[in-house]
């Protein structure tokens, strides 16, 4: 991880923090192109839409770009809220792959909450030790190479108050 960080700064990645409404545009298109390449359904513009106009009315919320000769090649997706920075949502372009902007990427939040006072930098989410969900090993190692600890929550629960109305969302969600 520390060689990619150096790499990243060698190969003169530079990183902005962005919050402005149309700055959520970048985002969204690494986004669509990390979604294409892992081949994984990604939440549709108008859900990222949404959460971006909420974290901004909240001033809660920063998109960290990496740039790499001017082109927008890596982004994080930012919540910072109380004590805790949450790296919730990050994409890039697998063509520029070998600057390793998403190390400086990261390496450049981390620092930025700390610099901002923030007690925690939650990486939202690593892999289950029991082998369950093998996809998500690559980026759980990309997470761990930071280090840190490893923090176990519950996981979340599905309340159903309308047992009639859920059958049709479980139906639906089938077909």
């Amino acid at each position: 991880t520390r060689y990619n960080i150096m790499l990243a700064s060698k190969k003169e990645v530079r990183v902005e923090i962005l919050d402005k409404t149309e700055d959520l545009e970048i985002f969204l298109n690494l986004n669509k192109k990390t979604a294409a390449r892992q081949n994984i359904i990604s939440h549709p513009d108008n859900y990222y839409t949404l959460l971006w106009q909420t974290l901004l009315e909240h001033q809660a919320g920063k998109i960290f770009v990496a740039y790499y000769n001017n082109k927008p090649v890596a982004a994080n997706l930012m919540i910072f809220w109380e004590n805790t920075a949450t790296y919730l949502h990050g994409a890039s372009d697998y063509e520029y792959r070998q600057v390793m902007a998403p190390y400086l990427l990261q390496w450049e939040a981390i620092k930025f909450a700390k610099s901002e006072g923030f007690k925690f930098y939650d990486f939202w989410g690593i892999a289950p030790e029991d082998n369950s969900k093998p996809k998500w090993n690559g980026f759980t190692r990309f997470k761990k190479g930071f280090a840190g600890t490893d923090f176990h929550s519950p996981a979340a629960q599905v309340f159903v108050y309308n047992t009639g109305q859920y059958k049709l969302y479980k139906l639906a969600k089938k077909i």
